[in-house]
């Protein structure tokens, strides 16, 4: 099932390659790790996102500043905030700065 927690490390792994790559290893403790689920999961019933994101947060490793409360689904509204940075990101409107 798409939902199946099984395989959640081989899925994250890519993006902890990243931010490994990314983000100094003496920094990485005090650098927030947030999985931020959309619109996806808000059709998802409460009981069975928690168990995909207990899932996810197990496997996230602790050398970063990972907390629960931030493995989790956002609301529509988030979700058009994070892309409407993502888009001016992208087309050189604002920086990282």
């Amino acid at each position: 099932s798409a939902l199946s927690p099984e395989g959640v490390e081989a899925y994250l792994e890519p993006l902890l390659e990243y931010a490994r790559a990314k983000v100094p290893e003496k920094e990485r403790g005090r650098t927030a790790f947030k999985v931020l689920a959309t619109a996806g999961m808000r059709l998802v019933e409460a009981s069975a996102a928690r168990v995909v994101y207990d899932a996810v947060f197990a496997a996230l490793p602790r050398e970063f500043g990972v907390e629960r409360g931030e493995v989790r689904t956002i609301s529509g509204e988030d979700e058009a905030y994070f892309a409407a940075i993502a888009v001016n990101y992208a087309f050189g409107r604002i920086d990282a700065a």
